[in-house]
């Protein structure tokens, strides 16, 4: 073989590889576009199965807020009654205490001497109740209660009791009955 054929030779081989090459690369890029493509279609169907559990996951979620506020208004009722009923249960029991203390012990009225009388002074939700006879005038300030009580009452300690009524401490029952009685009585306030 003559350099001139074998150059001729090397060349016609060169060719034929590059051919060869070019077509493996066609190939191999062919292949490497499909598995791509197959692995953006896997993406894309993963994707949807995902926005479809997430949906399904907040529609669950949904259902379970709404179970829980519709227990929440149910314990909320059911406490409500129980507070009311053993509230109701309180008050009777508390009436029944009252009768049964007061009922056969206490006079119905206390009639004092010296025409006494209370005087409201009204500052809203509270004021002062002056107690007055021919004698002696002391007053005491009040606030409207809640629940059973009608009216809180600032009523002299035993060591205040002189001091502020200028009445003598053993006479302290009478005054403050007549006062609880007008206090208590219906449409006073």
């Amino acid at each position: 073989m003559t350099k001139e054929e074998k150059a001729q030779f090397d060349a016609a081989v060169k060719t034929e590889v590059e051919k060869i090459i070019v077509a493996h690369q066609q190939q191999f890029a062919q292949t490497l576009q499909t598995v791509m493509k197959d692995a953006l279609d896997n993406v894309d169907k993963t994707n949807e199965t995902l926005i479809a559990a997430r949906n399904a996951v907040a529609k669950e979620l949904d259902a379970a807020k709404e179970e829980r506020t519709k227990a929440e208004k149910e314990g909320e009722k059911m406490a409500q009654a129980y507070f009311e009923d053993k509230q109701k249960q309180f008050i009777e029991d508390q009436l029944i205490i009252h009768k049964a203390k007061y009922a056969t012990n206490m006079p119905q009225r206390v009639y004092l001497a010296g025409n006494p009388k209370l005087r409201y002074v009204d500052m809203g939700r509270g004021g002062t109740v002056y107690f007055e006879n021919q004698e002696i005038t002391f007053d005491m300030w009040w606030e409207m209660a809640g629940g059973d009580a009608l009216v809180i009452l600032d009523i002299p300690t035993k060591e205040q009791w002189e001091t502020r009524t200028k009445l003598p401490q053993n006479d302290a029952p009478k005054p403050l009955t007549f006062i609880a009685e007008q206090i208590g009585r219906p449409n006073i306030w």
